[in-house]
C-alpha cells in the first residue's frame, strides 16, 4: 500500500487518550474552558474512544 491507501492511527491514538481526556477535564474544572464549550462531553467522548 501506498499513498492515500494507508492509514496511520498513531497519531489518532495519541489524540484520543486518557490522558487527552484529563487534560479537558483539567483546563475544563480550571475555567480555562468555558462551559458552553461542552468540554464536559468533549471529555466523556474522548474517554469513551480510549476505552
Amino acid at each position: 500500500m501506498s499513498g492515500a491507501q494507508r492509514q496511520r492511527v498513531k497519531y489518532a491514538a495519541k489524540l484520543f487518550s486518557n490522558t487527552m481526556s484529563a487534560a479537558i477535564y483539567r483546563c475544563g474544572a480550571l475555567d480555562y474552558l468555558s462551559e458552553d464549550m461542552n468540554w464536559t462531553e468533549c471529555g466523556e467522548f474522548f474517554k469513551l474512544v480510549n476505552n
